[in-house]
């Protein structure tokens, strides 16, 4: 999250926060999508590996590499929307609307 909000306040010219609190704001509502993401790319990874080993035997190291290339693939189909859409509301952002990395307490800031 550091570093997301890092690029942010780069990206847009706003300071940088000043405290633990600022650089970690908004971590709850960035990772809230992602989590059932996670979990289905999880679930995903657990069927194919069944599949492929029959659920008898463990997959050897190659098979694993590929049944997590298959979930992750998975994934990001699940998963390029959302961040299109955080992308696309990160650009149309007015200055009227609250933003996760806005600075708190700050009287006549910039937006």
């Amino acid at each position: 999250m550091p570093l997301i909000t890092f690029k942010i306040c780069v990206q847009s010219g706003k300071p940088l926060p000043s405290n633990v609190a600022g650089w970690y704001r908004g971590v709850v509502a960035a990772a809230a999508p992602i989590a059932p993401i996670t979990a289905i790319q999880v679930a995903v990874n657990g069927a194919i590996e069944r599949s492929v080993t029959g659920g008898v035997r463990d997959a050897s190291s190659v098979e694993r590499i590929g049944v997590a290339m298959a979930a992750g693939a998975t994934s990001s189909i699940l998963y390029s929307p959302v961040d299109l859409v955080v992308i696309q509301q990160q650009k149309v952002r007015s200055p009227s609307h609250w933003f996760p990395y806005d600075r708190v307490g700050v009287v006549d800031a910039d937006p």
